[in-house]
């Protein structure tokens, strides 16, 4: 079941870290974008990292 579980959210946080690198290739201006590349980022800051850094 936790091999399971884990393999989900790896599975989810290389989503969330190549979604954040396509978005910080072609910034926008837009203020709506921003917040949500702010959120995405505190998520790939304080979640993925760390979980990466914990699996490797």
């Amino acid at each position: 079941m936790k091999d399971s579980q884990t393999m989900l959210l790896s599975a989810l946080f290389i989503e969330l870290a190549k979604e954040y690198k396509k978005a910080i290739k072609k910034p926008s201006k837009s203020p709506v974008v921003q917040k949500y590349l702010y959120k995405k980022r505190y998520l790939y800051l304080k979640v993925a990292q760390p979980f990466y850094s914990n699996t490797r």
